[in-house]
């Protein structure tokens, strides 16, 4: 009995070794020749009739972000999405399982890219805004389409992406852009949508957001409004800021300079007046 469970779990062993062996064969082969489609499909449904569809997303992640390349990060990323069905639940709970933030914005861009189904676009939406004040490092230099200059988008950034482009908000939301973006614009982006969808913000964001550059208003508002609330703020502040003594103290002082005024006025004009009175009783004698 123990003979037969050894050689069955030397079998098991084997039989995922090899699959092991030739999903990274197969990858490699796709990073020897990126830019050659029929290669990454071929291989693609090769590695799938072969692998079952969650150790093939595990396998591809894997290799994926022990690659220190940008080509075979390409292929590991092309291969996952020219599969012939695009592995979605393992995807999810891949993400949802992860424990690093550069698990969780690569499998959020590859869910993002692989997903035209409206109802898992619609989950796709829900699980970046799960992660949109995830400052975590995410995307590497070259986790896109082109080589970045500076560092990667981290996982929030990714996110703000996502919901932008799948909610159509691209007018009033730009695209960030690592290269164009420095951390304290594209952290007010991000806060400016996460206002927008009513998100909660964690306590460290707000601390972080305060300090740094302060409460990013509300885009859908109204210029009216906003300028009523500048208003407001500006009202507030000058009552706040000068104190009710000083104040008191202003209007006596006012009221103290203008009555001496007055009185001396009147004095003057009393003198006047009696000047007068003894030139014509002079005269008169």
């Amino acid at each position: 009995m123990k003979c037969l469970f050894t050689v069955a779990l030397a079998s098991t062993l084997s039989v995922l070794s090899a699959h092991s062996g030739s999903l990274d064969e197969s990858l490699r082969s796709i990073a020897g020749e990126l830019s050659n489609r029929d290669l990454v499909v071929n291989e693609a449904a090769r590695a799938e009739s072969k692998i079952g569809p969650e150790s093939l997303v595990n396998e591809a992640l894997e290799f994926l972000f022990a690659s220190n390349d940008a080509t075979s990060e390409a292929a590991a990323v092309r291969f996952i999405l020219a599969l012939e069905t695009f592995p979605f639940d393992p995807m999810v709970t891949r993400f949802k399982t992860c424990t690093t933030s550069t698990e969780r914005a690569y499998t959020l861009h590859l869910l993002n890219l692989g997903v035209r189904d409206h109802a898992k676009g619609e989950i796709v939406k829900k699980l970046a805004e799960s992660v949109l004040y995830d400052r975590g490092s995410g995307l590497r230099r070259y986790g896109e389409a082109r080589a970045y200059s500076s560092e990667g988008k981290r996982v929030c950034d990714v996110a703000y992406n996502i919901l932008v482009s799948r909610m159509g908000l691209g007018e009033a939301y730009p695209l960030l852009d690592v290269d164009n973006n420095d951390l304290i614009q594209r952290d007010q982006m991000i806060e400016k949508l996460g206002v927008e969808l009513e998100l909660p913000k964690p306590p460290y964001w707000e601390a972080q957001s305060q300090s740094s550059f302060g409460p990013v208003s509300s885009n859908l508002a109204s210029s009216k409004s906003q300028i009523s609330i500048d208003g407001d703020k500006v009202k507030s502040v000058t009552k706040d800021d000068e104190p009710p003594s000083s104040l008191s103290r202003s209007v006596v002082f006012v009221l103290s300079v203008v009555t001496i005024g007055i009185l001396w006025l009147l004095l003057r004009k009393r003198k006047s007046g009696r000047k007068v009175a003894d030139k014509s009783g002079s005269s008169v004698n």
